[in-house]
């Protein structure tokens, strides 16, 4: 059984945490994100998006970076951030082209194979400094070190150049800033 997890990264009602379903790891889980360019031109948020759930496809964790982004990603009421991903059919096409065409070595995965799941705690008042250390978390990976650095290096080149808009992109930006 494979099983696709794709999260809108504007849906007012569904956070990308939860959409994703982020909590657990298993390697018949892909997860992707829909963004959908009429409200969102290629930038570094966009980018960190897909870079995380890369991550998280080749086993990675993410150490929580996509819960503590997913709050101010939540698009407005008045928006179609919610009902927008179920008329893309890349979507479909990608949910099908995983279950059709990926296959896995269990010998070769040997204890990824396992189904991990992370407990989460009920949120409280958050804490806005763990955002950095989300991050800082994740780029210390060996196969981020490793294996996309120059990916790396291209998202701090469009940090550096993200000019957010809204509160909470800008809050965001904020807390990364320490990065």
């Amino acid at each position: 059984v494979k099983i696709v997890y794709v999260g809108s990264c504007d849906d007012q009602l569904v956070s990308l945490e939860s959409s994703t379903f982020s909590n657990i790891s298993h390697p018949n889980i892909y997860r992707a994100v829909f963004i959908n360019a009429r409200t969102h031109a290629k930038s570094f948020l966009t980018h960190l998006l897909g870079f995380i759930l890369k991550l998280r496809n080749n086993g990675v964790p993410d150490h929580g970076l996509i819960r503590e982004l997913s709050p101010g990603l939540a698009g407005s009421y008045t928006g179609d951030g919610h009902s927008q991903i179920y008329y893309e059919a890349a979507v479909y096409d990608l949910a099908v082209r995983h279950a059709l065409e990926t296959s896995y070595s269990a010998k070769a995965l040997g204890n990824l194979w396992e189904l991990k799941v992370i407990k989460r705690q009920p949120e409280g008042d958050k804490d806005p400094y763990y955002l950095p250390w989300a991050m800082r978390g994740v780029l210390e990976e060996e196969m981020v070190r490793q294996k996309l650095a120059d990916e790396c290096r291209e998202l701090l080149k469009e940090f550096e150049e993200w000019k957010p808009v809204s509160k909470s992109l800008k809050d965001i930006r904020l807390r990364l800033e320490p990065v």
